[in-house]
């Protein structure tokens, strides 16, 4: 079997991926990763400073979507429903829900996957905020 050779950038490909732009003066075009609540493991946190609150771009995720920005600087995306809606904006629709949610912005979220909690489908989270 014929060894494949391995390929090297040029010298000068290194500084076209280098960059000393300033990302945190500009807009995101685009959304970030999305976390769903399947993905974190039972007892596992996720954390950020809420950022935005924006709709769901996708039909898998109904609702909103809390953008976070994790302490080290990782930006992602988690659905804010089932029970951290609840937590969140309990028994609110409409403008209501919305003004609830607007309110979190700025604060630091935390969401603790638990073994049970949700019903029926949902996934059980204990929910907490602080002021940043």
């Amino acid at each position: 079997m014929a060894e494949k050779k391995k390929t090297e950038a040029p010298a000068a490909m290194p500084a076209l991926f280098a960059s000393d732009v300033d990302l945190d003066k500009m807009k995101r075009r685009n959304l970030p990763t999305l976390v769903k609540h399947s993905s974190v493991p039972v007892g596992g946190i996720v954390s950020g400073e809420i950022i935005q609150v924006i709709d769901s771009p996708v039909t898998t995720v109904k609702g909103k979507l809390l953008w976070l920005r994790h302490k080290s600087g990782t930006e992602f995306t988690f659905p804010c429903t089932g029970v951290v809606r609840s937590a969140l904006a309990p028994g609110l629709d409409g403008k209501e829900y919305d003004a609830a949610l607007d309110k979190e912005i700025g604060k630091n979220f935390f969401a603790k996957r638990t073994e049970t909690g949700g019903t029926g489908k949902q996934i059980g989270f204990d929910v907490y905020t602080n002021a940043k």
